[in-house]
């Protein structure tokens, strides 16, 4: 693991995303642990959190799935439905940005979801809500999991590195595969026990 002695964020990041300091610590192991230290409730959980998403967006607006995707960056789930609910109704939330608003209201105007959604993480939750089960989310709890420690929202900025998504949604498939599940199921069974654990329901 390569450390550098300046900060982060003033370091020109250029090779293999494992030798950015915000990568240390990370590993599957990691994800494992916390999903083997899920109760049979919480379990039950991540099996239904994918669908009842798809539920909820679709009693929103026919593209409702998309709409919660566009408008969940650095949003937590609660607020994520709150924002999608006020813009389909009002046209406007306070609860995310300009950009994100202007994306859902696309939607609403029946442009195509190909067209509008960008971004590694919110194509990956649409593609899981709509029923992609091999699809994995890393937002920043998911991250955190995969880290053991809980990740800052900056520090989930690493993300957006070319390959650094990648490298963690490889770890995801990996425990997926050891366990015999979904890779989507695995990242909503840990993303409830962090979220739990840390007190973050």
């Amino acid at each position: 693991m390569v450390t550098s002695t300046q900060p982060v964020s003033s370091v020109r990041q250029t090779g293999p995303v494992v030798d950015d300091t915000r990568f240390e610590g990370g590993s599957w192991e990691n994800i494992l642990r916390t999903y083997q230290s899920a109760t049979d409730a919480q379990i039950a959980a991540g099996q239904a959190w994918y669908p009842e998403a798809l539920r909820i967006g679709l009693e929103l607006h026919e593209q409702g799935p998309a709409i919660l995707a566009v408008l969940s960056p650095s949003t937590e789930w609660g607020v994520n439905v709150q924002a999608a609910q006020d813009v389909v109704a009002t046209g406007w939330s306070k609860w995310q940005s300009g950009t994100n608003k202007h994306k859902a209201l696309r939607l609403i105007a029946g442009v195509d979801p190909e067209d509008v959604l960008g971004g590694n993480k919110v194509i990956a939750f649409h593609k899981a809500i709509l029923g992609d089960v091999e699809s994995v989310t890393v937002d920043r709890h998911a991250f955190s999991v995969w880290l053991g420690y809980r990740a800052s929202s900056k520090q989930a900025q690493v993300l957006g590195r070319i390959g650094a998504y990648d490298h963690v949604e490889e770890a995801y498939r990996k425990v997926a595969s050891i366990l015999g599940i979904s890779p989507r199921e695995l990242q909503a069974t840990t993303w409830i026990v962090w979220r739990e654990l840390h007190g973050l329901s």
